[in-house]
């Protein structure tokens, strides 16, 4: 009788039984002692063949306690004519494939471990001509290894990098996942985002096909709803009409990398021309046409008239007479509006309002008489002059609001 191994190889009855024989220790008496026993090949992984009945010896010794599963060994049964039954071959073969594939996905990938980028190379130089780039966490599927260089195909790149910029196997996983973020991508229009795991929970917002959202990979799904991010909060989709996953990025070639880097520079240049837009927007909207109304006069006593004087020296003391004249006008304009107190003190101590008048510098002024130079341009105001158009408010013209500058105030 043949008996047929992982690699088809024949032996001889005799030399199958001694393999056996020789593997198997006899610890466990009394064990049930099977018809027929698989035999090791001495190659780990290698799907072992059956033996045929066995006598006496080798029965009491399969019945040992050899661990068969740390050998890689997978046991196979036969058929009633001695030969592996093809369906339980093909069993075998998909349950090894299945159980080691999770763990044999990422043995022949890598990922680059840079800070940004790193070359990848025509040949296993330095000297060799760059045909593509790594970014940072990019993964990569591994063709051979030789001298400290990777041969490497990912994207539409194939060749060569330093092995000193890469991390392997399941640290190559680890960084992967640590930069790539988990994602759900909606698989039917108006999917509806929960605020909780359930249908009757409020919609926070709702998915159409396409749409990709940040998934959150620590939440259990087996209730069948996938944890996601959206910009109304944190919210829940069925799982049923998503796919989730996570989108690893692949190598650049060098055509890839200088569209990459025009594109980025046209956001750049698009984002520079629109500040420059929203900042002449902002220059336009200022005016230094000619705004002044005249308005009724103002009755002032000798007090008023200096505390008017007082405030626009300190606000306004080194700016143009008409620039004067629009602070006490700005007074005046506050005193008329019911938005505000309407006497002149009230209005130039109004809590928060004045710097000046609350820091002591408007006392001060008043005191030393700095403020005569100005008593002109409260006079002014106090007949009627108006060059604000009936501003309530003043702030300096290079803090880009809105309004009618005169000198270096524009006032709104």
């Amino acid at each position: 009788m043949a008996y047929h191994f992982g690699k088809k190889k024949q032996i001889s009855q005799a030399l199958a039984l001694t393999l056996a024989a020789s593997m198997l220790v006899a610890t466990a008496a009394g064990a049930p002692r099977p018809a027929e026993a698989a035999v090791y090949t001495g190659e780990k992984d290698a799907r072992a063949g059956v033996v045929g009945e066995l006598g006496e010896i080798q029965a009491d010794a399969y019945a040992s306690s050899l661990r068969l599963a740390e050998s890689g060994v997978i046991v196979v049964a036969a058929g009633e004519d001695g030969e592996t039954s093809a369906d339980a071959t093909a069993a075998a073969e998909s349950a090894t494939e299945e159980g080691t594939a999770a763990v044999d996905e990422w043995a022949s990938k890598v990922a680059a471990n840079v800070d940004s980028q790193m070359n990848v190379r025509d040949s296993a130089s330095e000297s060799g001509a760059i045909v593509g780039y790594l970014r940072k966490g990019d993964v990569a599927d591994v063709v051979s290894r030789a001298d400290g260089w990777t041969q490497i195909t990912s994207g539409n790149v194939t060749g060569y990098v330093s092995d000193q910029y890469l991390v392997f196997g399941d640290e190559a996983h680890a960084l992967a996942d640590s930069l790539t973020p988990m994602t759900a991508t909606a698989t039917t229009d108006g999917l509806r985002v929960r605020s909780d795991a359930t249908t009757d929970a409020s919609a926070l917002t709702i998915l159409n096909t396409g749409n990709v959202v940040t998934a959150d990979p620590s939440y259990d799904t087996a209730g069948g709803w996938v944890k996601v991010s959206v910009k109304a909060g944190t919210g829940y989709v069925n799982a049923a009409y998503v796919t989730v996953a996570r989108n690893y990025t692949a190598a650049i070639t060098v055509a890839e990398q200088q569209e990459i880097a025009a594109a980025a520079a046209k956001k750049a240049a698009e984002e520079e021309a629109a500040k420059e837009a929203a900042a002449k927007k902002k220059a336009a909207a200022q005016t230094t046409a000619n705004a002044t109304v005249q308005n009724a006069s103002v009755a002032a006593s000798a007090d008023e008239t200096t505390l008017l004087a007082g405030i626009i020296y300190c606000e306004s003391g080194n700016q143009p007479f008409d620039g004067q004249v629009a602070v006490g006008a700005v007074v005046l304009n506050r005193m008329r509006s019911s938005r505000y107190p309407s006497s002149m003190y009230d209005v130039i101590y109004q809590p928060y309002q004045f710097t000046p008048a609350r820091n002591g510098k408007l006392s001060r002024v008043i005191s030393s008489g700095a403020y005569q130079h100005c008593l002109s341009a409260a006079e002014t105001a106090l007949a009627g002059t108006d060059p604000t158009g009936g501003a309530l408010s003043f702030k300096r013209a290079s803090s880009g609001h809105a309004g009618v500058v005169i000198g270096a105030h524009v006032f709104y």
